[in-house]
């Protein structure tokens, strides 16, 4: 028995068994009420999609769609048609450079307006070149400490007639984030956990120099007069110290004593693995867990979250905390109460070069934020 499946926009697919000996098929497909009834929520108002006339794109965020992210900006990548996200940097948490249709300013800020439950973001913009390079101070977003998983929905607006209500803040694009709520209903209670591994870089099919050749290397650069970053290499420096750089230069190999050149030779049988010292394989982890439920007078929602994801570089890494405590309930019918509760902390580190150094808390940033809905 052979299957086929009829879909169209708009209608819900029907399965359809083909029968030997039937030639045609009557085939009606049921519109999708669903899909008509679209809600689309803009920060200041929901409209169905069907009336929308504004150049708007809603995508609803799932486990499919988050994937391994642990970041809600790096969920956004190739989702939006005309929305570009470029990382900045590959230190974990480092905030993604986000482009709503293009570059629109060369000197002024091009970051998008976030808004999230209708409240607009302040601190959004991404960190200047200068700041990004620091390694005393680890720059993020206001966002960087959302958890991707209390996110119901996210629109992206991204023309006038959509972003006018914002003013001159929304000129590069406005992203609207919903959390989600407590529904009516029994308790719910949801865990998940994300794992991922991460092998350190491989330099199996680079052609790099061993021991040996590096000596010999250098050896040649100094007898070819090239003075560009002649003061570099174990070799200078043994010349150097024993005051006979200029001696080489002119005579050769044969110039040297024979403790000078078994110092040089003694080179030829140390090959450090660089890689294997400064990378590392690494093993991130995320766990969520999350509850709601209502009556028809209160609703609730509760999460707690924590993640904790490691660099390729040892020493380099960023954990998050999150608590969320959001309840909604109704004086009156013309009078719902959403008093909201959200608490957060992210600290980030990378390593910091220098004698005597180790790993160096580069951020350590906490938001208390109490919100109140109208």
């Amino acid at each position: 028995m052979i299957v086929r499946v009829c879909r169209a926009v708009g209608f819900n697919p029907r399965t359809i068994y083909l029968v030997d000996g039937v030639d045609s098929y009557d085939i009606m497909l049921d519109s999708s009420a669903e899909m008509l009834g679209e809600v689309v929520v803009t920060g200041y108002q929901a409209i169905e999609r069907r009336k929308l006339t504004a150049s708007i794109t809603k995508m609803n965020i799932d486990e499919d769609k988050l994937g391994s992210v642990m970041n809600i900006d790096q969920a956004l990548a190739g989702q939006v048609a005309g929305l570009s996200a470029m990382q900045s940097s590959g230190t974990p948490g480092a905030p993604l450079k986000i482009r709503i249709r293009g570059t629109s300013s060369l000197q002024g800020n091009q970051d998008p307006l976030w808004v999230i439950d209708g409240v607009p973001m302040n601190g959004t913009e991404m960190p200047s070149t200068d700041e990004l390079k620091d390694i005393d101070n680890l720059y993020q977003s206001s966002i960087a400490g959302l958890n991707p998983s209390d996110i119901e929905s996210i629109t992206v607006l991204k023309d006038a007639a959509a972003t006018a209500i914002y003013g001159t803040r929304a000129a590069n694009g406005v992203i609207v984030i919903t959390t989600k709520n407590g529904k009516k209903g029994k308790t719910q209670v949801s865990f998940s956990t994300r794992l991922s591994y991460s092998p350190k870089p491989g330099i199996g099919r680079l052609n790099l120099l061993n021991a040996d050749e590096k000596v010999d290397l250098e050896l040649e650069l100094l007898r070819t007069n090239f003075t560009y970053r002649e003061n570099k290499g174990e070799v200078s420096r043994i010349l150097q110290q024993a005051q006979l750089l200029d001696a080489y230069k002119t005579g050769g190999w044969d110039m040297l004593p024979s403790d000078v050149q078994s110092r040089i030779n003694a080179l030829r049988n140390v090959n450090t693995d660089w890689n294997d010292i400064l990378f590392r394989d690494t093993f991130s982890q995320e766990y969520n867990i999350s509850a709601s439920g209502g009556g028809d007078k209160a609703t609730y929602y509760t999460s707690l979250g924590f993640q904790d994801e490691r660099g390729n570089v040892e020493g380099v890494g960023m954990s998050r905390f999150n608590v969320v405590l959001k309840t909604r309930y109704s004086l009156s019918d013309s009078f719902p109460h959403d008093p909201e509760c959200r608490c957060r902390r992210c600290s980030s580190h990378r390593c910091r070069m220098g004698a005597g150094k180790g790993w160096h808390v580069g951020s350590n940033t906490q938001d208390w934020r109490i919100r109140r809905c109208r």
